[in-house]
């Protein structure tokens, strides 16, 4: 596994060698893994593990074991501690949002302290299956179909090319231990709903589903970039300035896609994109409006205006959607 992972470092060139790297560690299986494979690679580890207080003696649990593998393995360890429950009711977010931000904001604000060149993370190859199944139950595009990435930003994913049952395989190998989150064996998520029940039914008709789907977000990713650079292409054939060319627009092969990939950013959902695309060939003037934007058609062109600049007189034109 070390080698694997090694290789796939390299072809993304997700780290170098000398730099610093700060590994995220909660103590369990995935986490353990990335941290001994990364120092065994010779790596310049220091690890930061975050407790979030949800679980009682078992944050408590999980801190003092990644204490103990740390000293044991002499790599620095930073504890990060979070009334999470507080910050998600402050921020009228969810639990598992709240989680998120809070450790990735940590993730950042240490690798800064320290000078390292990334975060590593332990997402493997069935965590990508699995986001790719959840993705579709959610409705998507082809950018969701992707799985997980090995980049984004600094956060690196060093062992997104095994999965699940060679992390567990190399840790007994090693003789290395690990503790395991209650919270990962119940149904009570969507993505362990995916994980426990969606996952081993695909199985009985395909024993390497998490290899096949892996596989398939990978080729998916690959075309995405096809995808992009297309679409960044037909951007400049039907944009002027914030304009868009309504004639130009239609002449593309796909305008629905292409308005979609314009506008969906600025805050317009799918029906609206829809609405807009089938005002095209109407006449007069029509608005469609999100929070911090709107659009105008007019005879040739679509406008894209920021909210603060509709003057109020402007509103009273027939307006077709809001969010």
């Amino acid at each position: 596994m070390k080698y694997k992972v090694e290789r796939f470092i390299n072809e993304h060139k997700l780290l170098e060698q000398g730099n610093k790297v700060l590994v995220a560690i909660s103590g369990g299986a995935d986490s353990v893994a990335l941290l001994v494979v990364l120092d065994k690679l010779g790596y310049k580890c220091e690890a930061i593990h975050c407790n979030f207080h949800l679980r009682g003696k078992e944050s408590d649990r999980d801190e003092q074991f990644t204490k103990e593998l740390c000293k044991r393995m002499g790599i620095t360890l930073h504890i990060v501690h979070f009334d999470t429950k507080a910050y998600a009711i402050q921020r009228g977010i969810s639990i598992e949002m709240a989680a998120r931000e809070q450790r990735y904001a940590a993730f950042d604000e240490h690798r800064t302290a320290i000078g390292a060149q990334a975060i590593a993370v332990a997402h493997h190859r069935d965590d990508s299956a699995e986001t790719l199944l959840l993705n579709l139950t959610r409705g998507t595009g082809i950018k969701g179909l992707r799985g997980i990435q090995p980049r984004n930003g600094h956060i690196i994913r060093p062992l997104l090319c095994v999965g699940r049952d060679e992390i567990t395989e190399y840790l007994e190998w090693r003789g290395e231990n690990y503790v395991t989150d209650s919270t990962n064996l119940a149904c009570d998520y969507t993505r362990n709903k995916i994980r426990l029940e969606v996952i081993p039914k695909m199985a009985e008709i395909n024993p390497s589903i998490l290899a096949t789907l892996a596989g398939t977000a990978q080729r998916i990713g690959e075309a995405e970039k096809i995808y992009r650079h297309a679409i960044n292409e037909s951007v400049k054939r039907v944009r002027q300035g914030n304009d868009i060319d309504i004639a130009a627009l239609l002449k593309e092969v796909a305008p629905s896609t292409l308005l979609h990939e314009i506008l969906s950013p600025l805050g317009f959902n799918s029906a609206q994109i829809e609405d807009i695309k089938e005002g095209l060939t109407s006449e007069g003037a029509k608005q469609y409006h999100t929070s911090g934007w709107s659009v105008v058609k007019d005879r040739e062109r679509l406008i894209i205006i920021p909210e603060t600049e509709i003057k109020p007189q402007e509103r009273l034109l027939p307006q077709e959607g809001s969010v």
